[in-house]
């Protein structure tokens, strides 16, 4: 627990709270921090990563994604590679670029490539879609070969041509004849 929300500020207590241990959330500070308070009453802020925390509102989902989409958009135009390694961010390809986006904003480790991606999370169906969420697609002759982000309003972040790069278009036509499935994982 901290005493700001920030990686590093000072610790209110100098031991970790152990895993498992009950705080109330006072409020949700941003995408990455809750305010907390514990059973003895010391108030400091604690990860709101899902890899820390099992809290969870529809005010910290929104929050999470419009930071994961955000910085997604950071790399508009970063060149396609097939292969990229999820270890650099001169190129990308679908699934690498999305482990990146998962790893570096939500701590979210996934696996490397797309067809292994679309079995994490939970499955979600078409109207139940929120930014943030995964979407799988046929390519390349695969049953799933691609993956894109939903940035919501109909749209995807993703990337598939080297013409193209890191882009958001619209989530229709071709894509739709595609689609899958979609997977949530926060």
């Amino acid at each position: 627990m901290r005493s700001q929300p920030d990686a590093a500020s000072d610790p209110v207590k100098e031991k970790m709270l152990p895993a498992g241990t009950k705080v109330h959330v006072i409020s949700v500070t941003d995408a990455l921090w809750l305010k907390v308070q514990t059973e003895d009453n010391l108030t400091g802020y604690l990860s709101a990563k899902p890899k820390f925390t099992d809290y969870t509102s529809a005010s910290l989902v929104q929050k999470q994604a419009a930071a994961l989409l955000a910085y997604g958009r950071t790399f508009n135009g970063t060149p396609y590679e097939f292969g990229a390694s999820p270890g650099q961010t001169g190129t990308f390809d679908c699934s690498s670029f999305v482990k990146r986006l998962f790893a570096d904003i939500l701590s979210i480790e996934l696996p490397r490539v797309s067809y292994v991606q679309a079995v994490q999370g939970t499955e979600i169906g078409l109207d139940e879609l929120r930014p943030g969420d995964l979407l799988f697609f046929t390519s390349r002759g695969l049953p799933i070969g691609h993956v894109a982000i939903y940035a919501g309003n109909n749209k995807m972040l993703h990337t598939y041509s080297p013409k193209e790069g890191v882009h958001t278009e619209a989530f229709d036509g071709q894509w739709k004849t595609r689609f899958v499935t979609a997977r949530r994982l926060f």
